[in-house]
């Protein structure tokens, strides 16, 4: 139940690796399990890369989700691994986790101008600015908190944050946001549109991303965007720059 973890499974071995606020914990709700506790930053510790090593042969695949990896986690992977090849695959678990508890999706509200000081309007010229936009740039995030900063929202999709479940694509003229839209009350919907927002059902990220980010110049945060993303926006893109 910790909030930070990864899991390597083979066909006949498993291990969890996790930092030390969950040293004790893991081990108490791993026995049992056959999953065997790894302590990140712990001298003589196997990282993920060395035990796969251990395991494998050459010729095997390894395989991760693309969604949960950032593109710098990814490459960095690739390094590590080699000469195994690493696979990008969608979430496994959807085939075998019957009961999984489904995305929580609750309303949003937008903060005054008096709490945050500065409006969305003035924040997406600074960033136009900043980065030197041009009618063919674009900046993905689907950082939460930063998207929440931008458009100067808050929500409580994700437990213990003020935060709502979210992503944007951000060009010179106007915010793309992708979240909720059950959660926008009218008023806040015209709130948003009058700071340049324009607003999109959360799951239609992937088909609007490709018509939006089409022949643009694409700027992304390779250590906080998820593989999965750069994967969708690569091939459409007149070019990617990491930032």
């Amino acid at each position: 139940t910790g909030s930070a973890g990864t899991v390597v499974v083979t066909l006949n071995q498993a291990a969890l690796w996790t930092d030390s606020r969950y040293f004790i914990q893991a081990e108490m709700q791993l026995a049992g399990s056959g999953i065997e506790l790894k302590k990140i930053g712990v001298a003589g510790e196997q990282t993920i890369a060395d035990w796969l090593k251990d395991q494998y042969v050459l010729g095997y695949k390894i395989g991760i989700d693309s969604a949960l990896f950032s593109v710098s986690d990814v490459e960095s992977l690739k390094n590590q691994l080699s000469p195994f090849s690493l696979e990008m695959s969608d979430d496994l678990f959807v085939d075998v986790w019957q009961d999984r508890p489904s995305l929580k999706f609750c309303d949003l509200f937008g903060l005054d101008l008096s709490y945050c000081g500065v409006s969305t309007t003035d924040k997406l010229r600074q960033i136009s600015k900043n980065n030197n936009f041009t009618k063919k740039s674009a900046l993905i995030t689907t950082v939460c908190d930063d998207i929440a900063w931008l458009c100067n929202l808050r929500g409580s999709d994700i437990e213990y944050n003020p935060l709502p479940m979210c992503k944007a694509i951000v060009t010179s003229s106007k915010i793309h946001l992708f979240c909720n839209l059950s959660g926008l009350s009218q008023q806040l919907i015209s709130e948003l549109n009058e700071n340049k927002i324009e607003i999109y059902n959360y799951v239609d990220f992937e088909n609007k991303s490709k018509e939006i980010c089409a022949g643009k110049d694409v700027l992304i945060n390779p250590d906080r965007t998820a593989y999965s993303v750069y994967s969708i926006i690569e091939p459409i893109a007149l070019s990617i720059k990491f930032d």
